[in-house]
């Protein structure tokens, strides 16, 4: 006897083979066709076999992808500005350039008032993340930016401190320390954490920064990270000296500079004739 096959289970293994392909490529599982067999299987209790569960499938998986896209298509039409106010970026790297139109609060020559990264292009920048105010490491560090800023500017470079803290905050430490009394550049306040997570520093769990110091160029590109741990304080002359290796390097491409350069040193020159002869 030879078994009946009909043109609708003819076309079940290829419309079974399209239906996993449509989930492999828009990643949609929908348990819409259940709901389709349950209403449709009392009416047609012969007619709902597992060739027509396929074909359900199927179509349930289309009509929710459109649906998706539809729903996706108009959230992200009304909540275009929301996004796009919304800084969600992956910590910056090495390389990177720094958003420019990102701003913030700083605590600078008495006043509090807003700073951006678009306003700090065109100079060097030393970005000096900190932990608190009112502790211990912190004040000794900026104590030693501060005794050196001049020194900075006159590398045509801006120092700009950051900490998690209020700009009242760090107006009341500027006030009462005489080691921080002491600082001339700005002392940014990034109580929204939103500079500590863009550079990578922030301790989610304390809503603190570590201790980074980023060097960015005129052209907002990091040049030069570095990140101790708590209790470890940085070295300003040390910062000083990456910045001039980082100005000498920018105005002179095609040399490097080698291990503890500072500013009248030697450098290297990369090339097929020096390998193996340092």
């Amino acid at each position: 006897m030879t078994p009946h096959i009909s043109s609708f289970e003819i076309l079940a293994v290829p419309m079974l083979s399209l239906r996993y392909i449509w989930r492999e490529s828009a990643d949609i599982t929908s348990p819409l066709y259940f709901l389709a067999i349950s209403m449709a299987r009392p009416v047609f209790p012969e007619a709902v076999g597992p060739t027509t569960m396929i074909a359900f499938d199927f179509v349930s998986d289309i009509v929710s992808a459109w649906y998706h896209a539809v729903v996706k298509s108009i959230t992200t039409y009304y909540y275009m500005d929301e996004l796009q106010d919304d800084y969600i970026f992956a910590p910056l790297i090495l390389g990177d350039e720094v958003p420019k139109d990102i701003d913030f609060e700083v605590f600078h020559n008495e006043e509090i008032s807003k700073l951006s990264f678009e306003q700090l292009r065109g100079k060097w920048l030393v970005l000096f993340f900190y932990p608190k105010d009112f502790s211990f490491v912190c004040p000794t560090e900026l104590g030693e930016l501060a005794a050196l800023y001049t020194t900075f500017v006159e590398e045509g470079a801006e120092v700009v401190s950051v900490s998690t803290d209020t700009p009242f905050v760090h107006k009341a430490w500027h006030d009462t320390s005489e080691t921080i009394t002491q600082i001339q550049y700005p002392m940014a306040s990034d109580s929204s954490h939103l500079l500590s997570e863009l550079f990578g520093v922030l301790i989610e769990e304390e809503g603190v920064a570590m201790r980074g110091t980023f060097i960015i160029s005129p052209e907002g590109i990091i040049k030069t990270i570095e990140i101790t741990d708590d209790g470890i304080g940085r070295n300003a002359k040390e910062t000083l000296r990456k910045l001039k290796a980082a100005k000498y390097v920018g105005k002179n491409p095609a040399n490097v500079c080698p291990a503890s350069w500072d500013e009248g040193d030697d450098t290297l020159t990369p090339g097929v004739d020096l390998v193996g002869k340092i």
